[in-house]
């Protein structure tokens, strides 16, 4: 239960800090701070784009968790089987690729960029 616990809290907690800063992008007249190092480009973006970086953002904190939570001791400590392993590539590629070059509803895609620092801020959590 306390596992549990800290890895939902734990991925709320980075989720919600992503959408301040993503809201923060949304405002046009910004020049620093932590919405420059996501968004490269004037440190804004479109609702659409925080989307699609929340998105991304959910999707691998998700599968992370799944590997960090497979086991009763430290993730590393049992390498995965092959299906999960598989499973956790295709998927990540799969919907870092979307976040990236699709436009589903409102979605709009992100820089490669931003993809890549989505990934780092993700792991480092």
């Amino acid at each position: 239960f306390i596992v549990s616990a800290v890895l939902g809290f734990t991925a709320m907690t980075e989720s919600v800090l992503l959408l301040l800063i993503g809201f923060s992008a949304g405002n046009s007249d910004r020049t620093e701070g932590p919405a420059c190092i996501f968004f490269k480009d004037n440190c804004s973006a479109s609702f659409g784009q925080v989307q699609s970086l929340l998105f991304l953002n959910l999707c691998l904190s998700d599968f992370i968790t799944v590997f960090a939570a497979r086991t009763r001791s430290w993730f590393f400590t049992r390498r995965p089987a092959f299906a999960l392993i598989a499973a956790g590539v295709l998927a990540t590629l799969s919907m870092t690729f979307i976040a990236t070059e699709a436009h589903l509803g409102s979605m709009r895609p992100i820089t490669a960029y931003t993809a890549v620092i989505v990934w780092a801020y993700t792991l480092i959590w």
